[in-house]
């Protein structure tokens, strides 16, 4: 046996009670470690008194540990990269492994005051120690019992829990343990950036630990004073200041959010540049795996994450898996804050943070401006940022709706149209579709010209010979074709649908939303999965409920639309007219212009601004791709357009 351990109780540990356990040996549930019988009297034994036993345990408490001072040295110790948290379960893990075993008397009772200065700084230490543990498991923790709860309860179909915030964190900490282990690299720094003004130690503190623990060795972390005058934040600032990886700058006065910024690009000395807010924080190994797409695409300027929700407790949530770039969504709403990463060269070359006008949305700024200059934009699928939904925060809701704020987007989104010469063809406006701040939608001031226009029902129900031979003669004198459905406007339909190819002419299918009678969704637009089938994820939604993180409000790019109330290019509808022979009906035509335009290097949107209710009749030209034809096509990976897969981690993982 290589050590002996006493369990403790507080005396007075706010928010504990006076006399309530802290800690009778660790134990690993869903969230993480965790101590047996927390908050309970210290009389509380659990079945059978389990908990009043001396007995073997996963781990004890750094706070009252005795081992030989042999073993000790001999398993390394603590480790460092564990300043504050977690460093006795490691430890603990490193005896096990060495054929040694912990073990807990919950008879020795020893007082602890415990400190407040952990509180809220612990998810990216627990990160770091699933990294050093991949495979750790507790064998004195019967699967049977509740896996959330430390009080050894039989676990029942009550405690059989949904997905929620506390089994997404599983996810991401067995995620996060599970990802690879890039290469360091010595040649290439990179700087976090972070200003600050007034905030709350608290919040300091978890961003400064998510930031100062990382798995990749040559960063740097810029922390710009932005003028605070608040004592706790000035105190903490202090603190700081000698820390090997900090370069820390003052403004005496606040100079803004859009100053700061500036501030901070001037002084990073990295290659590349990662913003970060002061009351965020991002995953242990985030710079490692930015680190790693900057090594291998260095002709890439602009990077963006996957990102998650946290709450002022630090709880992790509502996870956002991105599409690749989407150049005509970013002109709808700025989804790739967060992580963002630039070259500090490129950015500085293109004017970043260099407009005042532009302080209420920065990252969508620079984006722009990264666009305008003809920026490569990347999408690195992977959660690595904790977006806090903090009241105080100039993220939030309350602050997404002040004026200054809506005229900061519309400034941003107007300069870059006229930068491109689109300011002729489109104009911004607020979008009106949803309740959320922050969303915006091009409209057009014309319509393309050379439409033909077919009515899509009395197409569809001819003959597959008679639908080939009336799309042809279509073709021959038109630019663009427009399947009409019955009811929808035409100079509306050519309208709405003329916008994705105002804005890029590689564009050559625009579709749009197509409802039920009970004004369900019943197509918005086909993504493509990893086996190459077709999904309609808002399927059944209302549309004005926003769908996934608010994208069925948006103007974006899709890898399949229907074939009704939709804009083809004549260029690619006689390609697909071509390959198809002398028959072609509605699915095989749709999945067909799929594939043509996904070789291609074409796009294909679709517009939440034209609805149609569709007639039951009117059903197959829904385009489900029944006889898998894109799945014998030899395809490679997911549509660009369908996001990052979302974490899928088995209990017994």
């Amino acid at each position: 046996m290589a050590w002996f351990y006493a369990a403790e109780w507080p005396t007075f540990a706010p928010p504990l009670t006076d006399g309530k356990v802290q800690h009778n040996g660790i134990l690993m549930l869903d969230q993480g470690p965790s101590h047996s019988g927390i908050f309970k009297e210290p009389e509380f034994g659990g079945p059978f008194n389990y908990l009043r036993m001396r007995r073997e345990v996963f781990g004890t408490t750094g706070a009252i540990l005795i081992t030989r001072r042999q073993n000790y040295f001999e398993v390394g110790g603590f480790d460092e990269d564990l300043p504050l948290n977690y460093n006795d379960v490691e430890f603990c893990a490193k005896l096990r492994a060495s054929g040694f075993s912990s073990v807990v008397d919950p008879e020795i009772r020893v007082y602890h005051f415990e400190s407040a200065t952990k509180i809220g700084t612990f998810k990216c230490e627990k990160e770091k120690l699933f990294r050093l543990l991949p495979e750790v498991d507790d064998p004195y923790f019967n699967p049977h019992y509740d896996q959330r709860n430390p009080y050894y309860e039989i676990s029942t179909r009550k405690n059989v829990y949904p997905a929620d915030s506390i089994e997404f964190e599983r996810s991401l900490d067995l995620h996060i343990r599970s990802r690879k282990k890039y290469l360091q690299s010595k040649d290439l720094k990179f700087s976090l950036a972070v200003s600050v003004y007034n905030q709350s130690e608290t919040l300091l503190n978890e961003m400064f630990s998510s930031a100062s623990c990382q798995t990749y060795n040559n960063i740097e972390i810029v922390i710009l004073d932005n003028g605070s005058k608040n004592a706790e934040t000035l105190s903490w600032l202090e603190s700081i200041k000698g820390h090997p990886q900090v370069t820390l700058i003052r403004h005496e006065e606040n100079q803004g959010i859009m100053g700061g910024q500036r501030t901070l690009l001037e002084k990073a000395t990295g290659d590349y540049f990662l913003p970060m807010d002061s009351d965020d924080f991002i995953t242990a190994d985030c710079v490692e795996i930015m680190a790693d797409a900057a090594l291998r695409n260095p002709d890439v300027h602009i990077f963006y994450s996957d990102e998650f929700k946290s709450d002022i407790q630090s709880n992790k949530f509502s996870p956002f898996y991105k599409t690749d770039f989407d150049h005509l969504k970013i002109m709808n709403c700025c989804y790739v804050g967060h992580q963002m990463m630039f070259r500090t060269e490129y950015l500085r070359s293109i004017g970043g943070y260099s407009d005042d006008r532009s302080t209420w949305c920065h990252d969508w700024d620079s984006t722009l401006r990264g666009m305008e200059h003809g920026a490569t934009i990347m999408h690195v699928s992977e959660l690595l940022y904790a977006w806090r939904i903090n009241p105080g925060s100039t993220a939030s809701v309350e602050t997404g709706k002040k004026p200054e704020a809506v005229a900061s987007q519309r400034f941003v989104l107007e300069r870059y149209l006229k930068s491109r010469g689109l300011d002729q063809t489109l104009i911004i406006e607020e979008n009106e579709l949803g309740p959320n701040t922050g969303m915006w939608t091009l409209r057009a001031k014309k319509t393309l010209p050379h439409i033909s226009t077919i009515s899509a029902n009395k197409l569809w129900l001819l003959s597959p010979r008679e639908c080939a031979s009336v799309l042809r003669a279509a073709c021959e004198d038109s630019e663009y074709v427009l399947l009409l459905l019955e009811g929808t406007e035409r100079y509306k339909a050519e309208l709405e649908l003329s916008v994705p190819v105002h804005l890029d002419s590689n564009v050559k299918l625009v579709g749009s939303a197509l409802l039920n009678d009970k004004r369900e969704i019943v197509w918005a637009g086909g993504l493509l999965d990893d086996e190459q089938n077709i999904i309609e994820p808002s399927s059944g939604m209302d549309p004005r409920q926003g769908g996934y993180h608010g994208q069925l409000y948006c103007q974006r790019f899709v890898d399949v639309v229907a074939g009704g109330n939709v804009l083809i290019g004549a260029d690619i509808l006689r390609e697909a007219l071509d390959a198809s022979g002398e028959e072609i009906h509605a699915e095989r035509l749709m999945v067909l212009l799929s594939l043509i335009a996904r070789r291609r290097g074409w796009l294909i949107a679709t517009t939440p601004h034209l609805e149609a209710v569709l007639p039951q009749e009117m059903k197959p030209i829904i385009p489900l791709d029944r006889d898998c034809f894109l799945r014998d096509q030899g395809l490679a990976g997911r549509g660009p357009w369908a996001g990052s897969p979302p974490l899928s981690v088995s209990r017994t993982s």
